[in-house]
């Protein structure tokens, strides 16, 4: 799979509403960093989120190969019904301080999770939404920290995955 960017210019529109929702405290934390050092492309990382069990999810990988690859991850909707995901991101971008990258990451994150402000994204049925995408060069680390929450009013699952691909 090759990734192609064109720039663009213009002028978009976007509708933005604020939603309260009560909060709620993460009832599983999913690790995603084993192995740290991605030797290979390929899957890494999948799990099942479950509506209102808001999940914490920790991704932290080193490119080990020598050539570039993107690190993705994705929230996969294989229903019929659109699905609502509340993220609080924390992303850093690539690094080749994997401490620096870790505290980038937690860094966003917390200030997000301490204000119980995130962004409530929608995706439309059988399509999926990139978490992250990161171009990783050799021995740079991606490293996130984010809250997912899929909301009751879908489908009963959703899937996210993380993949290293060329």
């Amino acid at each position: 799979m090759r990734i192609v960017t064109l720039p663009a210019k213009g002028a978009i529109q976007v509708r933005v509403k604020n939603e309260a929702l009560p909060s709620h405290r993460e009832t599983e934390l999913w690790y995603c960093n084993s192995p740290e050092r991605l030797a290979s492309v390929g899957p890494v990382f999948a799990g099942t989120l479950k509506p209102d069990a808001p999940t914490r999810m920790l991704y932290h990988h080193v490119n080990a190969t020598k050539t570039p690859m993107v690190f993705k991850i994705q929230a996969v909707n294989d229903s019929d019904h659109t699905a609502r995901v509340l993220v609080i991101p924390g992303d850093a971008p690539p690094q080749v301080d994997p401490i620096f990258a870790g505290y980038q990451a937690g860094d966003q994150f917390l200030r997000g999770w301490c204000a119980s402000s995130g962004e409530i994204v929608e995706i439309p049925p059988r399509k999926s939404l990139p978490i992250s995408l990161r171009k990783l060069s050799p021995e740079q680390t991606t490293s996130g920290l984010c809250m997912l929450r899929l909301l009751a009013d879908g489908p009963g699952e959703v899937l996210v995955r993380a993949d290293a691909v060329p």
